[in-house]
């Protein structure tokens, strides 16, 4: 008989907790990042751009609306917090909340 409320092992990393934590450093790979947009003129802008019947170029997202753009995050070999559980390492990137699990 445990302690534990039924249906909670103490297995549940939210009881037993990470095997480490910590800070390293890491790169972020993705290229496709999606800033959003925060006013409805760029909303606007940028479905005007989009009725020519061709994929925007990332150009000209920035150029027409600087708070919205397509492109490779710009997190590269920065200390990002982790931590590990099961074997596995999780970190995010803080540039774009892009959730990353590695095998350790």
């Amino acid at each position: 008989m445990s302690n534990y409320p039924p249906g909670v092992t103490g297995n549940e990393i939210e009881i037993a907790g990470p095997s480490w934590e910590g800070t390293i450093e890491r790169s972020c790979d993705q290229t496709d990042v999606t800033i959003q947009i925060l006013n409805d003129d760029s909303v606007r802008t940028l479905r005007l751009l989009s009725h020519h019947g061709r994929p925007l170029e990332a150009r000209e997202i920035r150029s027409a609306c600087p708070d919205f753009f397509l492109a490779e995050c710009p997190a590269k070999d920065i200390d990002v917090d982790a931590w590990a559980f099961g074997g596995v390492l999780h970190w995010t990137c803080p540039a774009c909340s892009h959730e990353y699990e590695e095998s350790e």
